[in-house]
């Protein structure tokens, strides 16, 4: 290496030395810069999306906090109000059967309802009363739209 060195003129020593020292420095980089500054920025981003994330959580619970507080139903309540609610909603026509299954717990079966205006009427009469779904079981029909569903909910 050092007769390789020796045999080289001034300007390809220096040329060399430049190189040497280049390559030195994009190694630098390849090796330690360039690994930080892509950690930097993935945890710059993932530091906004949580705090998104947080703005969100927080939007949601001021928005439950303003919500009325819900209607405790008992076991003996729930059916009357179950029956009053399903009379009262624009997809009545539809015949389902209500049965109560337990002491408790009250099964509501429909061969054909449309999904969007059962799932409305789901979320609105969980706003309003306090209940647990045991089970729901929804199936496709021939008909866009309309679903066979299967609900059973306790107190």
């Amino acid at each position: 290496m050092k007769e390789f060195w020796s045999n080289l003129n001034e300007r390809e020593r220096i040329t060399l030395s430049i190189g040497v020292i280049f390559c030195f420095f994009y190694l630098l980089y390849l090796l330690v810069f360039s690994p930080l500054n892509h950690a930097i920025d993935n945890k710059y981003q993932l530091l906004s999306e949580k705090k998104a994330d947080l703005l969100w959580m927080e939007k949601v619970k001021n928005l439950q906090h303003t919500k009325s507080t819900k209607e405790l139903l008992t076991s003996s309540k729930l059916l009357t109000v179950l029956t009053e609610e399903l009379n009262a909603i624009y997809f009545n026509k539809h015949p389902y059967s209500l049965k109560q299954t337990g002491s408790d717990e009250i099964q509501l079966n429909y061969d054909e309802v449309p999904y969007n205006g059962f799932i409305k009427w789901l979320w609105s009469f969980n706003d309003k009363y306090s209940f647990v779904i045991k089970k729901l079981n929804i199936e496709r029909t021939n008909t866009p739209g309309v679903v066979k569903l299967s609900l059973t909910i306790t107190t």
